[in-house]
């Protein structure tokens, strides 16, 4: 009885976490429409309508226990999110820059964007969205700078990622209670150790939540069958999040629920089918025209297609964003070259593992190559092998099926991050290994699965945690340094989260171009010396001298590569 209701908690605390999400997403859109701008309440608001929400359907969980747990987790993601400083490019530029525009009043339904990039004005921004109103709600507490403020943003992230967690692994514990405890703690590591989720998870980009919603919904349509109302919810929640966060996520999610329409119909259960038809159709015109109006709508009137810039714009985005070693290969010969490539290199060079140590920790989060990690081509192989040898029952191979062709549709299918939901395939395959009967080859194959998703999971995981602390700690001191230079020169190249963020700390700044800077006292925002494509800041000399001596001692940090006078590494 106490492990049941342990469950049942740990299931409505996920639950709780994904409604959070959802719900600050839909209310800031309809708060949008009613000209009411991003602030300090709406996600505070969202936290308890998700515990009502909860506490409504679900009878059977602790509202108090699962309250108390809910709030943990939100305060918790909070505050390890501020103290790990997205060090990532896109999250700087575009992502930031969306989020700072929105906490600052602007409005994506009447106003056109401020920034002067086409991610922010034409792409989706539901996780943009949900960021500024958690920043909103942090910066008027006043307990910690608005450097940290901003950065606890990513606490969505979190939420998402611990939703699923619980969900997904409590649902299966309570659908099938024999699973031993042992396999339960190897499920739940295997579904926690995606390396393009836990190399995201620190920064404020967005691929990750494919995976999570994915998972989510995988898991919700197994309890759509079973009449589970809070399955429904996860269901309805998982996908109007995913047609605001992302292009590519409304479509692969538009996949998953055609193959469980398909499975409905050879099933011929035409009630749910109906049902569920008419249920996604109506989120989806939810998810277009509510949540979703900027940029479905926006685009469609100002540039005449909804998903505009890639389609109906003629912008390329991936010629330039295609590694030589990729060119003219098919989506297969490409994904195995991109299983066998070190990070850093230009040809097949980690037959069959990297050779060497930077290579092992060079995966991160927009890698080219090696984008799941070292050993994914093994953990794959080793799920297909339980799948194929393990006598595992036929939906065990449609749904693995959908997961290795829905993969294949994209092109780039070697850029991890577009097709993260494809670590699931092994999660399919271990989960179905653990409720069948299978032989004993299949048992020694779960373990193997479970070892090296875990080794696989953490090495890039603390390898990502280390930047994130290296980023705090340079770019805490460079605003520092910033503030006592001020006025300052400095080329932004791009970074409009830079410029916001000194408009944000009162510190002047007037934009040059870098060609007019004094060089031997100016430092890079963000990343390496490597041609003018980040922030450089010229900063009294003073000032230049105290942080370059702070920080040089840091192996971390590696102030050399943010020097403009020192040579590109």
């Amino acid at each position: 009885m106490g492990k049941t209701f342990t469950t049942t908690n740990m299931k409505a605390t996920g639950v709780a976490l994904l409604l959070v999400v959802a719900i600050t997403l839909g209310l800031s859109w309809a708060l949008f429409a009613c000209h009411i701008a991003a602030n300090a309440f709406v996600f505070p608001i969202s936290i308890l309508l998700a515990l009502v929400t909860v506490h409504l359907f679900d009878r059977k969980a602790s509202t108090v226990k699962v309250a108390i747990t809910t709030i943990s987790i939100v305060v918790l993601s909070i505050v390890v999110c501020a103290l790990l400083f997205d060090n990532s490019y896109d999250g700087n530029t575009y992502h930031q820059a969306s989020i700072l525009y929105l906490a600052d009043g602007w409005n994506p339904i009447y106003e056109v964007c401020p920034a002067d990039n086409i991610w922010s004005r034409h792409y989706a921004k539901a996780l943009e969205v949900i960021s500024a109103q958690i920043f909103k709600t942090v910066d008027a507490t006043g307990i910690c700078s608005t450097l940290y403020a901003i950065e606890s943003a990513k606490a969505v992230n979190l939420l998402l990622f611990l939703a699923t967690i619980l969900f997904s692994t409590s649902f299966i514990w309570e659908r099938f209670p024999q699973i031993s405890r042992r396999n339960r703690i190897g499920i739940t590591f295997v579904v926690a150790a995606n390396p393009v989720v836990l190399t995201q998870l620190f920064t404020f980009y967005n691929d990750f939540a494919l995976y999570c919603l994915a998972t989510l919904l995988l898991a919700s349509f197994f309890g759509i069958l079973q009449h589970d109302r809070m399955a429904i919810i996860v269901a309805i929640s998982a996908t109007l999040i995913a047609i605001t966060t992302k292009f590519t996520h409304f479509f692969f999610i538009g996949v998953e629920w055609s193959a469980f329409f398909v499975y409905l119909t050879f099933r011929r259960q035409w009630k749910p089918l109906l049902k569920w038809v008419g249920n996604i159709a109506l989120v989806t015109i939810v998810g277009v025209a509510l949540t979703g109006f900027n940029p479905y709508v926006t685009n469609t009137v100002s540039n005449g297609h909804p998903f505009y810039p890639l389609m109906g714009g003629g912008v390329d985005i991936m010629t330039k964003n295609t590694p030589e070693i990729y060119e003219g290969g098919d989506r297969v010969t490409n994904f195995l070259k991109s299983q066998f490539t070190d990070p850093d290199s230009s040809a097949w060079s980690a037959f069959p593992l990297p050779k060497s140590k930077a290579s092992l920790l060079g995966v991160g989060y927009d890698s080219r190559s090696m984008g799941f990690g070292p050993l994914f081509i093994w953990i794959l192989a080793a799920s297909l092998l339980i799948l194929l040898l393990g006598k595992l029952p036929k939906i065990a191979f449609y749904i693995s099926a959908v997961i290795l062709i829905a993969s294949f549709v994209f092109p780039q299918v070697w850029w991890a991050r577009y097709v993260a939901f494809l670590w699931l395939l092994s999660v399919v395959i271990v989960v179905f290994a653990n409720i069948c009967e299978t032989n004993a080859l299949a048992t020694k194959l779960k373990v193997v699965v479970y070892a090296l998703a875990i080794i696989g999971g953490a090495i890039p995981l603390a390898s990502q945690v280390a930047k994130n602390i290296a980023t705090r700690e340079y770019e805490t001191r460079l605003f520092e340094a910033v503030a006592n230079s001020q006025p300052v020169k400095a080329d932004l190249a791009g970074f409009e989260s830079f410029g916001l963020k000194m408009n944000r700390l009162g510190v002047k700044y007037e934009e040059v171009a870098a060609s007019t800077l004094d060089l031997n006292r100016c430092v890079y925002m963000y990343g390496k010396n490597d041609g003018n494509r980040y922030p450089i800041v010229e900063l009294s000399a003073p000032a230049y001298s105290r942080l370059i001596d702070d920080c040089s001692s840091s192996k971390l940090i590696q102030i050399e590569r943010r020097r403009v006078s020192q040579p590109t590494k």
